[in-house]
């Protein structure tokens, strides 16, 4: 790194206390590593945009009902701090409402021809876990 200092640029990334702790580990990390740009939070509307975006990116819609869950739900694991992660853990709640919603589907008998691309409420998980 340092021999090649004007021809390399290394950019490390992580959780705030991770890395300065990292940082920390050897003298001499901080003092090449001098520019930190802390990026803040994700705040619950864009954790509610990010959801359904990744949503709409694969052709799927929401019921209001849906929508409404997803509000509390976010609030609520923002309120206990399950959101240390940010949009990492909107992905991983998008994938367990595509499980959720399988399981739906798997258990109905009769369902309407555009049930594969909406997600209702039922599909929305509560937590993270």
């Amino acid at each position: 790194m340092e021999e090649n200092r004007n021809d390399v640029m290394v950019i490390m990334a992580g959780y705030e206390k991770e890395m300065m702790d990292f940082l920390q580990m050897n003298p001499g990390l901080r003092e090449r590593f001098t520019e930190i740009i802390h990026f803040e939070d994700y705040n619950k509307e864009e954790l509610k945009t990010i959801y359904v975006q990744m949503l709409k990116e694969q052709n799927y819609s929401l019921t209001e009902g849906a929508l409404l869950k997803l509000d509390v739900i976010i609030e609520k694991l923002l309120n206990q701090g399950k959101f240390k992660s940010n949009a990492r853990s909107i992905r991983n709640m998008v994938d367990k409402t595509f499980i959720n919603q399988s399981v739906r589907l798997h258990d109905a008998v009769i369902f309407p021809k555009d049930a594969f691309l909406t997600i209702t409420a039922e599909d929305i998980p509560s937590s993270l876990d």
